[in-house]
């Protein structure tokens, strides 16, 4: 059995628990058994929250299954090739079934579970062929332009969240910069970096160096084609999640932390990256929060650090520094 994750910290707890495991952005070349005579005749698939992901997982899907029908073929063996989806019925997982019937081939089982979450069983059907039949992914892997501020462009692709808009907390966050960064920022982290847009903006007040991370591997090829696009060689991009892998103190961190992971709303997850915050931030140094204003970012933050300041606010975000980081434990 092999695991495969867009998510760095399902693949890291994988990996723990001892499972073959890969870390990937559902490249062709990592979907596919590494021994030939041994090709994968079964997938399991939690569905994600973004539907162009789900529709070129439901693709890739059907080439490895596909792959392991030629093979049996080859060997005059018989083929039991099948995809278990499993979603709720609030995820859309009624509609991914039927795209999963039309490209993969038909429905044999289905059982539903708990918290009208539904288990679905598929056969592959090779008389399916062509793309006709396959959902639209977005052409997933392709990096495209999706916005431009001042002379900086940003390239970004499916599969992570926001991945073609400018974020507008974000950009509340970015147009404090200039009262913020009167000096250069140092060291900079950008915890939860997406496709980069806060690391290329604080890159205008020359910081020594940029260490961008995420947990999402989209968001990770993204933000490294932006920093080579822009010539930030001082920038490095890591897949982590919260930096919890990450050594060293900084001078800045900056963050637009997620209100939503994956399908649940994770009421701790501000406080996940507050905590990340404080463990890297020098005792001078600044961390520098955009939320949305009903986040209580302000008390969960009072445990961490000696000083939270509103820096600026509109009807849907805040803009908070918090500074001060109390001793760690």
């Amino acid at each position: 059995m092999q695991i495969v994750s867009n998510r760095y910290d399902s693949f890291f707890e994988a990996q723990r628990a001892g499972y073959d495991a890969r870390f990937s952005d559902l490249a062709p070349q990592d979907l596919h058994s590494q021994d030939a005579t041994q090709p994968f005749r079964s997938i399991v698939y939690r569905i994600s929250k973004e539907k162009a992901f789900v529709h070129h997982v439901l693709r890739a899907a059907r080439d490895v299954l596909q792959h392991a029908a030629r093979a049996a073929a080859q060997s005059s063996t018989e083929s039991l090739g099948q995809l278990y989806l499993i979603g709720g019925k609030q995820e859309g997982i009624k509609t991914y079934i039927r795209n999963a019937e039309a490209c993969i081939g038909p429905l044999v089982y289905q059982q539903n579970g708990s918290h009208s979450t539904r288990l679905a069983v598929l056969q592959y059907d090779q008389k399916i062929i062509g793309d006709s039949s396959a959902p639209d992914d977005r052409d997933y892997h392709r990096l495209r332009l999706i916005g431009e501020e001042d002379g900086l462009q940003f390239y970004s692709k499916p599969g992570q969240f926001g991945w073609e808009k400018i974020d507008a907390g974000s950009q509340l966050l970015a147009s404090c910069f200039p009262q913020l960064f009167q000096q250069s920022p140092g060291r900079v982290l950008d915890l939860g970096c997406g496709y980069g847009y806060l690391s290329l903006q604080v890159s205008r007040y020359h910081p020594s160096q940029i260490t961008a991370t995420d947990n999402n591997s989209a968001a990770l090829l993204s933000c490294r084609f932006n920093f080579q696009f822009h010539h930030i060689h001082y920038g490095n991009v890591i897949a982590d999640d919260c930096a919890r892998q990450i050594t060293g103190l900084f001078d800045t961190v900056i963050c637009n932390p997620p209100f939503h992971q994956g399908f649940d709303t994770r009421r701790d997850i501000t406080t996940r990256f507050i905590e990340a915050a404080h463990s890297h931030l020098d005792r001078k140094g600044q961390a520098l929060f955009v939320v949305n204003a009903f986040i209580p970012l302000e008390q969960r933050a009072a445990d961490y650090f000696e000083r939270t300041e509103l820096i600026n606010s509109n009807r849907q975000f805040k803009v908070l520094r918090l500074t001060g980081p109390k001793k760690r434990g």
